[in-house]
């Protein structure tokens, strides 16, 4: 195989695991108590220089009333563990980025 052919798959490979890794990462942001929504900016990858890990930074919007700090640290451990078991990447860091809070309320009584 030509080494244009190699890069050329290669490229392909990392796009598929960035497009598998945002959507697991969503998924895993939205399934934390506290988070509203993910933001416009949504997440992005990028891979550490030294060791190929995955740097990911969420941008999302809490629920009025949450606990940032504690919300925060849940929604790093669980996408770096939903990301490493169902995409197989090591996974560096996760970067939050709160864009803002969600103040819908649910009326129960309706």
């Amino acid at each position: 195989m030509p080494a244009e052919g190699k890069y050329m798959a290669r490229a392909d490979r990392n796009r598929i695991l960035n497009q598998l890794v945002v959507k697991v990462t969503k998924d895993a942001v939205l399934a934390v108590e506290g988070v509203g929504s993910v933001a416009k900016r949504g997440v992005s990858v990028q891979r550490a220089k030294d060791s190929g890990a995955l740097i990911l930074d969420v941008f999302l919007n809490v629920r009025r009333g949450c606990r940032i700090p504690q919300t925060a640290w849940l929604i790093q451990d669980t996408v770096k563990k939903r990301v490493e078991s169902e995409a197989g990447a090591a996974v560096d860091k996760v970067n939050i980025h709160i864009q803002g809070v969600d103040i819908k309320t649910e009326n129960k009584d309706a």
